[in-house]
């Protein structure tokens, strides 16, 4: 039975924002999302996809507080950062905690759900609020958990973690230029380098001393909203923004993007390449609307195919177009229209390369799979 025109849909009982693939499965589908309703108890769900049975089951937590933001640990299944809201004196105070789910192995047992579980609180971080609230924590990709990164609306925070999760210290800062807002963030899988997005703008930032290492002024035109790293391809990340565009860059030359796609018509709020195939490209928007993109000039493959050997040290920029055609298998592959809100996170399972899952703000939770037509295209 063919199962990638199929789809599976999991309600969250609440309006939802944020989701991400559980990075520290590698034989399971595994996705957390996360409620934001103001005043109801909100709930952090643990869903686990089986394809071969096309069957779901779900572990939802208890989280009080609305979730603006989930990072799931690259290293241990069971640990994730939430950021979430608290309302206090009238004024919403936002914090960052880092969570132990234990009771993962009721995904073993014949039941397709367990509701109202505990999560063990590890360690909040606390700063001085003098870079605004908290919208993200970034962990070390590599699976270092000895620090990671607070993003603020200002600027920010390194951390240290010690081996026990029980002792968080601030270790360093960094804020904006001129009050600027920072909008997203990411953490380079290949060195230690956190690229922001600043409003229009994007600056890279070397964690050893917080310095910049590149800015690209009005990479859009309106806001910076996703940043993704190509897991194949050191230099090259993708970004999304409020102008609708999804543009690819070569970080060591920034004068222009490489590569701009224009399918959505407002704005993108992910953006995400697949971690085992690096020309298939993710994006979802307040357009309902759900990109899977075939981009094979700027993928590993593409180059390969048609170059041979590339010097890495070469910039993009410096092959001309006389020697490739880079645009002639850049596709749409599918928008996939299961939504009917803004979909707010759209990423790819960490244990399966063909398999997505999306999020829109009504709490529809939806699993898709990459054509099959579009897999044996990669594969052969």
């Amino acid at each position: 039975m063919d199962i990638s025109d199929k789809s599976v849909v999991y309600g969250l009982r609440h309006n939802a924002r944020c989701l991400s693939s559980v990075k520290g499965s590698s034989l399971r589908n595994k996705f957390l999302a996360g409620t934001r309703k103001l005043k109801e108890s909100n709930e952090i769900h643990l869903v686990d996809f089986d394809e071969e049975e096309m069957e779901v089951k779900s572990l939802i937590y208890r989280h009080p507080p609305e979730i603006w933001s989930l990072e799931t640990c690259p290293s241990d299944e069971q640990l994730f950062f939430s950021v979430y809201s608290e309302v206090e004196n009238n004024q919403a105070q936002f914090s960052g905690t880092l969570w132990r789910m234990d009771n993962t192995n009721v995904l073993n047992t014949s039941a397709n759900e367990a509701q109202d579980l505990p999560l063990k609180e590890l360690a909040t971080l606390k700063d001085d609020g003098s870079l605004g609230h908290m919208r993200k924590v970034l962990w070390n990709p590599t699976g270092d958990l000895s620090k990671v990164v607070s993003l603020h609306e200002n600027g920010l925070y390194q951390w240290s973690l010690d081996s026990g999760y029980s002792d968080v210290k601030a270790i360093s800062s960094t804020p904006g230029r001129n009050n600027e807002k920072f909008t997203c963030a990411t953490w380079s899988p290949y060195e230690q380098q956190i690229v922001t997005g600043r409003r229009g703008n994007i600056v890279g930032c070397d964690l050893r001393d917080m310095n910049p290492t590149f800015t690209i002024n009005n990479a859009h035109t309106l806001n910076v909203r996703c940043i993704d790293f190509n897991p194949k391809r050191e230099h090259i990340i993708a970004t999304g923004g409020d102008d609708g565009k999804v543009k690819f860059w070569d970080i060591r030359n920034t004068k222009t993007h490489i590569r701009e796609l224009s399918n959505h018509t407002h704005w993108v709020w992910s953006v995400s390449f697949n971690k085992f195939y690096d020309q298939l490209i993710l994006s979802s928007s307040s357009d309902c609307q759900v990109n899977l993109e075939r981009v094979d000039s700027t993928s590993s493959s593409r180059l390969n195919e048609t170059l041979g050997k590339l010097d890495e040290t070469s910039s993009l920029h410096s092959v001309g177009q006389a020697s490739i055609d880079y645009n002639i298998q850049d596709l749409l592959v599918l928008a996939y229209e299961d939504h009917e809100e803004s979909v707010y996170s759209a990423v790819w399972s960490n244990a399966d390369p063909w398999i997505l899952a999306s999020l829109s703000n009504d709490g529809r939770l939806v699993i898709n799979f990459v054509p099959r037509e579009e897999k044996y295209r990669i594969i052969q």
